[in-house]
């Protein structure tokens, strides 16, 4: 029996893109003199769906929660500029049990400490979640870490997720 016309369909309707760009939300700025924000936490907080968090270079203290989900269609975006580094703490990014998500263009770097450090970590049922263009480096424990991580730890499975373009190098997982 020939299975691949049966499995053609399945993938015809997959969608490539699970954050579309936005185009009609406001672009909350963090910069360290000169933004709307001075922490991507307080930008994040501030986010809605269709919302773009703009990070200009410097660098910016890890241990970033994504408080809230966007919607179809109206994906926040955190997105760094050439230059935008979030550095330090157990991890850089978490995004748990959120949904219509993307992470584009950071820099991560030196994640140390906790249970096991990550870079970004994505877990619970999360859903629509891209990681495009990140630079991951230096994520260090003796015993258990990780640059990038995706945990689906409830009954809900995390779906529809694109991890594409990423850099990750000078890590040392345990």
């Amino acid at each position: 029996m020939n299975l691949l016309p049966l499995l053609l369909p399945l993938f015809a309707f997959a969608d490539p893109n699970p954050c579309p760009q936005n185009t009609r939300g406001r672009t909350l700025v963090v910069a360290s003199q000169g933004g709307q924000f001075t922490t991507i936490q307080a930008a994040l907080n501030a986010a809605q769906p269709s919302d773009t968090v703009l990070v200009r270079p410097g660098s910016y203290r890890g241990e970033i929660q994504i408080p809230r989900s966007g919607a179809a269609k109206a994906c926040i975006t955190l997105r760094g500029e050439k230059g935008a580094e979030i550095r330090g703490g157990k991890y850089g990014i978490l995004i748990e049990n959120k949904s219509y998500i993307s992470i584009q263009s950071l820099t991560i770097s030196e994640i140390r400490g906790g249970d096991t450090p990550n870079g970004i970590l994505v877990t619970g049922a999360s859903s629509h979640i891209e990681l495009r263009g990140n630079i991951v480096h230096h994520v260090i424990d003796s015993k258990n870490a990780h640059g990038v991580s995706v945990y689906g730890d409830t009954g809900t499975a995390i779906s529809d997720l694109l991890i594409a373009e990423n850099e990750i190098y000078g890590c040392e997982l345990g």
